[in-house]
């Protein structure tokens, strides 16, 4: 089960100029590449210039998928999609590329995901 930390922010409503007070995750670091295969190392008799190779692969892998207009789904973390926001045009005719005003990424957590955050637990620090 996991714990996530969190401070309360005060954050002010541009509309109105009204103040309210929100919980905001404290993130501890940022978790590079080394860390992963490093974890990956202590749970596995593979070799990390194996998990380092893995590694890559993967991720060129997904790349190359997601930029060909794939959906990749990773098991119990979830699914990596392209996303395009733009403006519209009166016709198909009339639409180009020049519409386009945004290329993204889309991530929607896997079912597995979400029943682990259900049973996180919060701390407050001050």
């Amino acid at each position: 089960m996991g714990v996530i930390r969190y401070k309360v922010v005060q954050k002010r409503n541009p509309i109105n100029d009204s103040v309210k007070y929100y919980a905001q995750p404290e993130l501890y670091s940022q978790i590079s590449k080394e860390d992963i295969i490093e974890a990956a190392q202590r749970n596995t008799s593979i070799p990390r210039a194996y998990l380092d190779m893995a590694y890559d692969a993967l991720i060129n892998e997904v790349e190359n998928f997601v930029m060909n207009g794939h959906s990749v789904q990773i098991p119990n973390l979830g699914t990596i999609s392209c996303r395009i926001r733009g403006t519209g045009a009166d016709s198909r005719e009339e639409y180009s590329t020049d519409h386009i005003s945004k290329v993204g990424f889309t991530f929607l957590p896997d079912p597995y995901i979400k029943k682990l955050l259900k049973k996180v637990q919060f701390r407050q620090v001050k």
